[in-house]
């Protein structure tokens, strides 16, 4: 916690792409999950969960501070909603479908399928992102 704190309240300068750091940060979540997944020893248990709640913790940090920034003075306080209104409707979305995986295929199996979503989902977002805002700056 107090990580994620003081990572809020650092003021990176402007050459640090916040939606840049927030996927990048984003895909090592999944792959920490999958390292999760796949661990078969207790020691390296808890340094792999202190690690997946830091990360995920900047995650969610760089993604709110992003749109706060980018998101003009009459529509911040509907773009932070919404974002926050899809961030817990994707906690109760992921909670069902780990549940089912976990039911089909047990709970390694599902949380490298979890993992493996995560992390292909994210870089399909970083990627696409790095498209459309090289395409911006082609086109200006």
């Amino acid at each position: 916690a107090l990580i994620g704190a003081g990572t809020s309240l650092i003021s990176l300068p402007p050459i640090f792409n916040r939606s840049r750091i927030a996927a990048s940060v984003a895909i090592f979540v999944g792959l920490i999950v999958m390292a999760i997944a796949l661990n078969r020893s207790l020691p390296f248990l808890t340094p792999l969960m202190i690690i997946a709640g830091m990360t995920l913790t900047v995650s969610n940090i760089s993604a709110s501070s992003y749109l706060q920034v980018n998101a003009n003075n009459y529509s911040r306080g509907k773009i932070v909603s919404l974002f926050q209104l899809a961030l817990q409707g994707g906690i109760s979305a992921g909670g069902l479908l780990t549940g089912f995986t976990t039911s089909q295929f047990g709970i390694s199996k599902a949380f490298v399928i979890n993992g493996s979503i995560a992390t292909a989902l994210q870089i399909l977002i970083l990627f696409r992102g790095q498209h459309s805002m090289h395409k911006n700056l082609v086109h200006k």
